[in-house]
């Protein structure tokens, strides 16, 4: 069963900014589902952009952090599907962007709340990473799927 309480981070390891206003985007996109009477049921969608629009930028080894925690409190769900999805607005991005998940405690609090996230290994799980390989075209999109 997925958590009370859980958000999701991403952190931009391609040695160049992700602009906003060049055309750079990331989305977040999750279907958490539940049993009921023994049936998978599909539960609301989630979108998320890590509060990106126009005039941002993702600083190259910057940790993000979703806008809104996901409170699974009331719906229970039991598990997600997801998918996160790059467009890389530079010609010269090398490397990854990496999808972390963070859960609350016991006391219902996040963990990187309480500091600066600099040892995510502390605070975070890794989930998954899109790799943009050398050659690729500045606005070329890549998407990653995983489930939880």
């Amino acid at each position: 069963m997925l958590p009370e309480k859980y958000k999701f981070w991403i952190v931009n390891n391609l040695g160049q900014d992700i602009d906003y206003d060049d055309g750079g985007r990331i989305d977040l996109r999750l279907k958490p589902w539940k049993l009921v009477a023994g049936v998978r049921t599909e539960i609301d969608v989630i979108t998320d952009d890590f509060a990106f629009s126009a005039a941002d930028q993702i600083t190259d080894e910057a940790f993000e952090a979703m806008e809104t925690p996901v409170d699974n409190t009331t719906n229970k769900g039991y598990g997600l599907h997801g998918s996160l999805h790059l467009v890389a607005d530079n010609a010269a991005s090398l490397g990854s962007v990496d999808l972390y998940v963070e859960y609350t405690d016991d006391a219902g609090s996040f963990p990187s709340a309480l500091t600066t996230v600099q040892n995510p290994e502390k605070y975070l799980i890794f989930l998954t990473s899109i790799q943009v390989p050398a050659g690729h075209s500045a606005d070329d999109a890549y998407t990653v799927n995983f489930e939880m």
